[in-house]
């Protein structure tokens, strides 16, 4: 009887997941580590260009202190396609989560808009994002998980 009702069961979602036009399974997301996942989060220091991909932290190391970023996701992405022309070129909206050396924690949300500089600021430091890869085509998606953001951090005690 259990073994009918496993085999009522996954019929109904396969017949369902039919009827609602799902062909294949979506590519499984990265799980997001923590800062603690094979040893602990890469360490970079202030005015070092470095890349993030989705959920990786990265711990700054200053003169005196130390603060991690984290790269959450981009929460939207409508920029131009690079084999499209475009009256508009769009923008992209990355979300970083910043914790400074006391543990107090900033969200930054930013927007990203080719040819323009975005930053924005945590404790005492300036994020700076420089590149968000990869960049739209027409006949692809990006799936989540697979953007990468280039950024560099700088102190704005100088």
């Amino acid at each position: 009887m259990k073994h009918l009702f496993v085999l009522l069961v996954v019929t109904i979602v396969v017949l369902t997941n039919i009827a609602c036009g799902v062909t294949t399974l979506e590519k499984p997301t990265k799980p997001t580590p923590t800062p603690y996942d094979s040893g602990g989060p890469r360490r970079v220091n202030v005015g070092e260009n470095f890349s993030l991909e989705v959920g990786e932290y990265v711990e700054i190391t200053q003169k005196n202190s130390t603060a991690a970023l984290h790269f959450r996701e981009v929460t939207n992405d409508s920029r131009c396609p690079s084999d499209v022309v475009c009256i508009r070129a769009g923008d992209a909206t990355v979300a970083l989560s910043g914790v400074d050396s006391n543990g107090k924690s900033t969200e930054l949300i930013l927007v990203v808009e080719s040819g323009k500089e975005t930053s924005g600021q945590f404790s005492n430091l300036e994020v700076k994002v420089l590149e968000l890869l990869p960049y739209p085509q027409s006949t692809t998606s990006i799936p989540r998980g697979d953007y990468k953001v280039t950024v560099v951090v700088a102190n704005m005690l100088r």
